[in-house]
């Protein structure tokens, strides 16, 4: 490898380490830091967020944001490239949207079934229903990022019929 193509890589390379660090720093500076002041504390809510992982998933949000903030500054917004990281890194903030929905429905479930009135209350299906519609959303979502369409387009009049299998 040349100077000049060292010196090309450099900024990804920085980029990947922040991303990185940022996560590692999450993990195992924040959290456990979160954790300790959670067990502390009087309150229930704050354990069931970490006994349902909330918290652990949340921690996915800040390299995101990192890798977000950084790449205007490795490429050119106007870069084929720039684009198509802008968009992987759309699909996974929405993965990691729906993964933190889930985790805390899961959560809000386990606090409101502890009381000990709403024990007998069937809201599984309930439960079931949100979840669901969580993940229609979220597939929504990632077409329409993959796309480069507003999220609507499935359910425009004549919107999903335009387009072939092959467009997916």
């Amino acid at each position: 490898m040349t100077i000049d193509r060292i010196l090309q890589m450099l900024p990804f390379a920085l980029l990947t380490l922040a991303v990185l660090s940022s996560y590692f720093v999450t993990r195992s500076l924040l959290i456990p830091l979160l954790r300790k002041a959670s067990e502390r504390s009087p309150l229930r809510w704050d354990d069931l967020l970490f006994r349902h992982r909330v918290i652990d998933r949340t921690a996915h949000l800040l390299p995101a944001v990192v890798f977000a903030f950084g790449l205007p500054l490795v490429l050119e917004p106007t870069h084929e490239l720039f684009a198509l990281f802008i968009r992987f890194n759309n699909v996974y903030f929405i993965l990691i949207g729906l993964g933190v929905f889930l985790c805390l429905l899961n959560a809000a479930v386990d606090l409101y079934q502890s009381h000990p009135k709403r024990q007998h209350v069937p809201i599984g299906g309930l439960v079931q229903a949100i979840k669901l519609l969580a993940f229609l959303l979220c597939i929504v979502l990632t077409l329409s990022t993959r796309r480069s369409q507003p999220p609507l387009f499935p359910f425009r009049p004549g919107g999903s019929d335009r387009h072939s299998a092959a467009d997916f």
